[in-house]
């Protein structure tokens, strides 16, 4: 009886010895991990990358045009107002229309009467009649006559201010009663329902730019809203005033949103990476010996220095030092260092 309690006795000494080791074992590992730094992971992905650039430029319509009053004279009314949707060949005042009118009647005439002079100077001289003298100076007539009655006529489209095209009048000069001097802008007149935008692209972001480069243009007027737009054009040479190379963007404004004179932020599409190694701007330390990420391997993070493409706030494209599969450190950088052992707390795969 006194051995088989002495048995028993051994057996539960041994259970509570291997209970003790276990418990040791798991509060050694629990002192452990507590002890490595926590770091949240990434694995590296090819994506495409798209780089943009930000300018700011003026809008106008893309089809505009003055009316110019091409003698002056007295404002007898104003038939329009800024704002004013216009046809072509509307008139949209009057400014001392009745000499207009004798003018543009007088040179109709005189074009005829020339005209047909120079006609009967050629009939005559087939027939013998007249010299060759008589019919040239008969056609300086006539082509003088003509080049007086298109004078004419840009008077009197001044006077009558004949609209040249439909659009919107984005300007008027004049009020009725005003005595304006030859050559006096009258209306301007805009088709917005197509918009240019002309902005300076600096030397340092022409690389890569091309005709046919989307682009999208947002508004102060309009917060939220984004119109969608191409690059139609482009200088080859810089302006010697302000060192950039001006460019042209068209975009459609059907509903005519779009304000001509108003400002607007373009973001044009300067290149594009595809299928290149893209990370977290955040994921990627830089420093003047060199740029680079911490790979995991296994419990320990390996430094790797990487080369650096095109970047924006918040991504960064990778040229060489990456394959794509590694994981890498993305929270927790600057509290490690290389070769250092750390705990992975989102479980990357």
């Amino acid at each position: 009886m006194m051995k088989k309690s002495v048995g028993i006795l051994c057996a539960v000494c041994t259970l509570l010895f291997i209970s003790c080791n276990r418990n040791n074992e798991k509060s050694t590992v629990s002192e452990k991990e507590i002890s490595l730094t926590p770091v949240s992971t990434l694995k590296v992905e090819r994506a495409d990358y798209y780089e943009y650039g930000e300018y700011y430029g003026r809008v106008q319509g893309v089809k505009r045009a003055s009316i110019i009053s091409m003698t002056g004279g007295t404002v007898e009314s104003v038939n329009v107002a800024e704002g004013s949707l216009v046809s072509e060949g509307e008139s949209l005042s009057l400014i001392s229309s009745e000499k207009a009118q004798l003018t543009l009647d007088s040179a109709i005439l005189n074009e005829k009467i020339s005209h047909d002079n120079y006609n009967a100077l050629k009939r005559f001289l087939q027939s013998g009649t007249s010299s060759q003298i008589n019919v040239d100076q008969a056609h300086l007539q006539w082509l003088n006559s003509k080049a007086q009655l298109l004078d004419a006529e840009k008077a009197y489209n001044g006077a009558f201010c004949i609209a040249p095209i439909s659009g919107v009048v984005v300007s008027r000069n004049i009020d009725t009663d005003d005595e304006i001097s030859p050559g006096h802008e009258s209306f301007l007149i805009e088709d917005l329902s197509q918009i240019e935008i002309k902005i300076g692209i600096p030397e340092a972001d022409m690389e890569g730019i091309q005709e046919g480069s989307p682009a999208q243009i947002t508004l102060d007027l309009f917060p939220g809203r984004i119109w969608e737009g191409e690059l139609v054009r482009f200088s080859r040479k810089s302006s010697d005033r302000n060192l950039t190379f001006s460019a042209t963007i068209l975009v459609n404004n059907e509903d005519s949103k779009i304000l001509s004179g108003t400002t607007a932020k373009v973001k044009l599409l300067r290149n594009r990476y595809d299928d290149h190694i893209v990370l977290p701007a955040d994921s990627i330390i830089r420093e003047d010996s060199g740029d680079y990420v911490m790979i995991l391997e296994g419990e320990t993070v390996i430094k790797r220095y990487v080369e650096l493409g095109p970047s924006d706030v918040t991504e960064c494209v990778v040229f060489s030092g990456l394959n794509g599969g590694e994981i890498i450190v993305h929270e927790g950088l600057h509290l490690i260092v290389d070769s250092q052992q750390v705990a992975v707390i989102n479980k990357e795969a």
